[in-house]
């Protein structure tokens, strides 16, 4: 539970909750790893993606969007069908 920003639960109930989506992905990405984070049937194979290959792709997005001049405050419309995989990348800081 999230009061006041800060984490209520767990070891150190005083380091403040993450507040963006970046944020929120790479601590998911650290405390859950390899446990899955997004799972989706492609041709009737589901396959699934791990927090951190979650966070490695966004990652990877944003850095390849910096490259080609994207800054903060520029805005990005992606088109194309309703994919868990394209969703994630609205996590990108």
């Amino acid at each position: 539970m999230i009061a006041d920003n800060k984490l209520s639960q767990g070891p150190d109930a005083s380091v403040p909750a993450p507040d963006t989506f970046p944020k929120l992905l790479l601590e998911h990405a650290r405390e859950r790893g390899e446990r899955p984070a997004i799972r989706e049937k492609d041709y009737g194979i589901w396959q699934t993606w791990t927090w951190s290959q979650a966070a490695e792709e966004v990652r990877a997005l944003a850095c390849g969007l910096a490259a080609l001049g994207f800054r903060r405050g520029h805005n990005l419309a992606i088109i194309g069908d309703n994919r868990p995989r394209l969703r994630q990348f609205g996590a990108g800081g």
